[in-house]
């Protein structure tokens, strides 16, 4: 791949998901003379211009730790294969990297903060200042990274490696039992217990300020949502001495602050934060069927005797009610699979059903149109049916 194509690439990992990155040379090492100061903030964009300008960049690497980004490289044969196994859920789910140095070597990544580097005899956990290669990277012997699993929109969701197998202590024997609603933790996939003492408010709004006017919008809603997930993480509700703090490290950092000043920036923040539908690393998909096993089955769902179509009724339900009334939403049966832990063959026969004439329960608004490398366009739906129209309690 040529350097303007790594270049685009990196303006996608810093602008569309707020990590900081470097660039590769052929030996996997950065071919910047300081990349240090990468840890603690993002590179500019006449930075990343001057990166690639080099005649050996060949890849693009992740900094860990900077947004809690952080990874899990399986470099031993089987070692993949073996956590996918204990965590067959999780697996189907997590941004995974297929690396092109030996069979069954595969990169998990993942957020959480204060995650510290680690080497194990299968391969290593990556933290705070270490490097994660990433798609479309060269590699010394000819091939290339590619995505086996790529990001979601909100990019690498936030986990602790302990209690999801990644960790030496846990890899092996640890089960998650909070995935796709059957909880062991309130809910929290395994994301609740980390104390806010340890949650530094200068590193979580870090990615989240603006790089250039215009941006203070889009960045506003996301920190909204990142907060959201802390509150997930620390299991309770922030309290408004805490909110405040976040909100008064961020415009204190901000280089291109709002020009209608702080109370309007801060009102900005307030409502987007009581407006988020899901917190930054939980899918809409994956909130709407959370909600599904809290709420009684539609009544239309018992026309089916099958329990995967009745909870593909509910979730499809839960979609619209967080689109809101009459607007459509997307969704692609690869993510209704996930949720119904099923083949994707299998939630496009769900879809299609719930879609047959004469009485159809949903219907298709636009067509997607699937591309290589998971590009492309995603399906829209409009649930047909009334969102307050509950039967029996399940």
């Amino acid at each position: 791949m040529g350097r303007d194509a790594l270049l685009q690439t990196a303006r996608v990992y810093v602008h569309g998901y707020g990590y900081s990155v470097v660039s590769i040379g052929p030996k996997k090492k950065p071919n910047v003379r300081k990349w240090k100061p990468f840890q603690t903030r993002q590179p500019t964009d006449e930075e990343l211009c001057q990166m690639f300008r080099r005649e050996n960049s060949v890849g693009v690497a992740i900094v860990s730790g900077f947004a809690d980004v952080a990874g899990r490289d399986f470099d031993a044969e089987g070692s993949y294969t073996a956590w996918t196994q204990d965590q067959p859920e999780l697996a189907a789910r997590m941004p995974t990297v297929l690396s092109p140095g030996g069979k069954d070597r595969a990169h998990v990544h993942f957020r959480w903060p204060g995650t510290r580097s680690r080497t194990f005899d299968d391969g290593e956990l990556k933290g705070e200042g270490s490097l994660l290669i990433m798609p479309p990277s060269l590699h010394p012997n000819g091939g290339i990274y590619e995505w086996l699993r790529e990001p979601g929109d909100d990019g690498f969701p936030f986990y602790d490696p302990a209690k999801i197998g990644l960790s030496a202590e846990t890899r092996r024997t640890t089960k998650t039992d909070g995935l796709n609603g059957n909880d062991g933790n309130d809910g929290n996939d395994g994301i609740t217990g980390v104390s806010l003492s340890v949650v530094k408010p200068a590193n979580l709004v870090r990615p989240y300020l603006p790089t250039a006017r215009g941006q203070n919008d889009q960045l506003t809603f996301t920190l909204a949502r990142r907060l959201r997930a802390l509150e997930l993480e620390i299991g309770r509700e922030l309290t408004f001495e805490e909110f405040n703090a976040f909100f008064d490290c961020w415009w204190e950092a901000n280089p291109h602050r709002p020009p209608e000043g702080r109370e309007y920036a801060f009102d900005k923040l307030q409502r987007a934060f009581n407006t988020v539908l899901s917190p930054l690393g939980t899918t809409h998909e994956e909130l709407a069927a959370k909600q599904a096993k809290k709420r009684p089955l539609p009544r239309v769902a018992f026309r089916y005797d099958k329990e995967r179509t009745r909870q593909s009724v509910a979730i499809l339900r839960e979609m619209q009610v967080i689109a809101g009334e009459g607007k459509a939403w997307k969704l692609a049966c690869w993510q209704l699979a996930r949720q119904l832990n099923c083949h994707d063959a299998e939630a496009w026969r769900e879809l299609d059903r719930l879609r047959s004439k004469p009485d159809p329960i949903i219907r298709r608004v636009t067509r997607g149109i699937p591309k290589p490398g998971g590009s492309g366009r995603t399906s829209t739906w409009l649930y047909l049916k009334p969102l307050d129209d509950e039967g029996e309690q399940r």
